[in-house]
């Protein structure tokens, strides 16, 4: 679940499972510019 405000546009460059389950959740590599104002909260679920 993502819960959060971002205030400008990027990518995704990486996605690393966090272990073998889906339930583990995975750790995103995001290139957002230099220009980020970012506030997020990951749950897996």
């Amino acid at each position: 679940m993502f819960a959060g405000s971002v205030a400008t546009v990027g990518r995704i460059e990486s996605i690393q499972p966090l272990g073998a389950s889906v339930d583990a959740g995975a750790r995103l590599t995001v290139q957002a510019g230099d220009k980020v104002n970012l506030e997020v909260d990951m749950i897996a679920r």
